[in-house]
């Protein structure tokens, strides 16, 4: 599953980063979209271990 995850997230953000060829707006909003996602499932995933 740990192999899975990040070559789907990469398959469904890599059509997207080149949407706008001219602009980096795509990509810097994917980059702060997955930074988010990392964080929340840091947070989510931390600190429920934490606290079992």
């Amino acid at each position: 599953m740990l192999g899975v995850f990040p070559l789907l997230i990469g398959a469904i953000v890599a059509p997207l980063v080149g949407l706008n060829e001219g602009s980096a707006v795509p990509m810097g909003l994917i980059l702060f979209s997955t930074s988010l996602l990392a964080l929340g499932a840091y947070v989510i995933l931390a600190k429920t271990k934490k606290n079992q």
